[in-house]
């Protein structure tokens, strides 16, 4: 009888149908169509409608001032000093990082330095740097550092 079962189970000539139930793939087709569908219609009312001036000599200059500046301060192997990175620029002793800092903080008031060191560099070394930040009078510093 078992191999009757089978047997009616797979067809006269041996081979087996395979049945898909799509029922479950649709539901989610429609689910996901329904949140595009809201989630760009939230988007387009996010959007107002302006026309902007178009001048024809227009000597506007778009100016960005940082809110934010990075300080990094990398090892490199075989030197005991670290390497400071103040945004893309090298700056090679502390007294300068001091006064390219007070020219930021005098360009842009709210300026805030993040500072990031090397996990090989001696405190003495990042000390230095956080003193250079409060000379320059930036009042507000972050300090990264990874957590294991």
């Amino acid at each position: 009888m078992k191999r009757e079962s089978r047997a009616k189970r797979r067809g006269a000539d041996g081979t087996g149908t395979v049945q898909i139930n799509m029922a479950p793939m649709i539901d989610v087709v429609f689910l996901l169509i329904i949140f595009f569908m809201l989630v760009t219609r939230f988007a387009s009312v996010e959007i107002a409608d302006v026309e902007l001036p178009d001048p024809e000599a227009s000597q506007a200059r778009e100016l960005k001032l940082p809110d934010k500046v990075v300080l990094n301060l990398q090892h490199t192997p075989g030197i005991v000093e670290p390497t400071m990175l103040l945004g893309p620029f090298v700056v090679s002793t502390y007294e300068e990082l001091k006064d390219r800092l007070t020219q930021t903080k005098n360009a842009n008031p709210q300026v805030q330095v993040i500072l990031r060191a090397d996990r090989a560099i001696e405190y003495g070394y990042v000390r230095q740097a956080m003193d250079a930040v409060a000379g320059a009078g930036i009042e507000t510093m972050n300090i990264g550092a990874q957590i294991d």
